[in-house]
């Protein structure tokens, strides 16, 4: 993603059409790279003998945001949550969990509109 669109540090450098189309060029080269390796080639470790798979991983992690309903509306405010969680799926630090996911992305969505609501200017007084 960076090196087509710049620094993905914040949403403001990907639109939300953007961010899956560079998330289904990354799930496509992480598909390529976790491929078993041939049967005639000796076996050595890859992500593919360990009990996690980059790409399966990444594949779960990205569907997850991609069904979301308002996904284009709410896209600057997980934006942060999805990039952080994506890095930790690529350093092998943890695997998708659902439960998590959702967990995490009802608290930010949830804070947002709490802190929405309690600055309109009818609700100051």
């Amino acid at each position: 993603m960076v090196a087509l669109w710049g620094n993905d540090d914040n949403h403001e450098c990907l639109s939300p059409l953007r961010f899956l189309e560079a998330s289904k060029n990354l799930l496509a080269a992480l598909q390529l790279l976790c491929k078993a390796p041939t049967e005639s080639a000796e076996p050595t470790h890859s992500p593919t003998s360990s009990s996690t798979n980059y790409a399966i991983e990444y594949e779960k992690h990205l569907s997850y945001f991609k069904q979301m309903d308002d996904f284009e509306d709410t896209f600057a405010i997980w934006y942060d949550f999805e990039r952080e969680a994506r890095m930790d799926i690529l350093m092998g630090n943890v695997v998708f969990d659902w439960v998590k996911y959702a967990a995490c992305v009802h608290i930010i969505l949830q804070t947002r509109r709490a802190v929405e609501y309690g600055s309109h200017p009818s609700r100051s007084k």
